[in-house]
């Protein structure tokens, strides 16, 4: 709570008033009769001694001298005298404009927000282990905004509460300490290892010959169950290992046949350990004697780990493309 006495000035430099001479008594001189003019009373003077709350009591008091001198002859208002004396400001004004001081030190003497935020601002940084300064802007951005503060001059500077420095992978904010946990809140939780899968994929074509046993079981097993085919023969075999944001391509090549794959993920469950494909494309290129077979075929679909996903054939001698997806620890 802000102290402050309002007294009668007691001062004897600042109550003390001239003589008056009564107004029927006439001086000579050598130059004539001097009729003695009485004096203008002097208004009563009063002290005000305001404690500040948040503003420094030296600023305080020279803000106020200044804002008196602009403001004589504005509503009565007349020039005041302040001192600063230790944490307090000792104001002298005429009893009637102590009310005037005392609402200019009511203004002046705010917790500011610019003020007020400055004093609890802090500053802390951030080094991104996992996820990359982009990731970090997009996901920052619903708490980024400007802030207020004092600068050195004492002038009002608003700054952006979040910088980066790419070359190092470093987030730095400043803001108040609230503010500052939640954005390391949230960069604890984004920066984090990506999971890693171990992706298999299976490109068998049916066929009326021994099976091969380069296919395993549980692929045959399911394959039986949708196509018209007992056997199966495995043209094309890749495995790669990746994480589950990351788009994969894979191509074989040999002398008569061209495959190629490419998988676009969306997104990724750890729950249910699902990963959704928002597009897959299996081109392939063979040639059979004097001609060439082009066949393509393009889905979305989702994997689920430990599982074979067929994800697609086609052609009379069906090519079909089998997935497989395991976790890595």
């Amino acid at each position: 709570m802000n102290a402050m006495i309002q007294l009668p000035l007691l001062l004897p430099l600042l109550l003390c008033t001239r003589a008056q001479l009564p107004e029927s008594v006439t001086q000579e001189g050598a130059y004539g009769q001097l009729q003695a003019v009485p004096d203008e009373p002097k208004p009563e003077m009063e002290v005000l001694v305001w404690r500040p709350d948040h503003a420094d009591a030296h600023e305080l008091a020279n803000a106020l001298i200044e804002l008196s001198r602009a403001n004589v002859g504005q509503s009565g208002f007349v020039r005041v005298h302040a001192v600063a004396v230790n944490d307090s400001i000792v104001v002298t004004a005429s009893r009637e404009n102590v009310a005037h001081a005392l609402h200019l030190l009511e203004q002046l003497d705010q917790a500011t927000p610019s003020s007020s935020a400055s004093a609890q601002l802090v500053s802390r940084e951030y080094t991104l282990r996992h996820v990359t300064i982009s990731d970090a802007i997009a996901a920052l951005e619903p708490l980024s905004r400007q802030i207020q503060e004092v600068g050195p001059s004492m002038q009002w500077l608003s700054t952006q509460n979040l910088s980066y420095v790419r070359s190092r992978g470093v987030v730095v904010a400043h803001d108040s300490a609230q503010r500052v946990d939640e954005i390391f809140a949230l960069l604890e939780r984004i920066d984090v290892p990506m999971p890693q899968i171990l992706l298999r994929s299976y490109l068998i074509r049916g066929t009326q010959e021994a099976h091969d046993p380069r296919i395993p079981q549980g692929v045959v097993t399911g394959l039986r169950e949708l196509v018209p085919y007992e056997n199966f023969e495995l043209v094309s075999f890749s495995m790669v290992r990746t994480d589950v944001a990351a788009k994969i391509s894979i191509e074989d090549r040999s002398e008569n046949a061209q495959y190629s794959m490419l998988l676009d993920p969306e997104a990724y469950d750890p729950d249910r350990q699902r990963l959704t494909l928002a597009r897959c494309i299996y081109e392939i290129a063979r040639q059979e004697g004097m001609v060439t077979v082009n066949r393509q075929f393009s889905t979305s679909a989702s994997l689920t780990a430990g599982e074979y996903t067929v994800l697609g054939g086609v052609g009379a001698d069906a090519d079909f493309l089998v997935l497989h997806m395991a976790l890595v620890d």
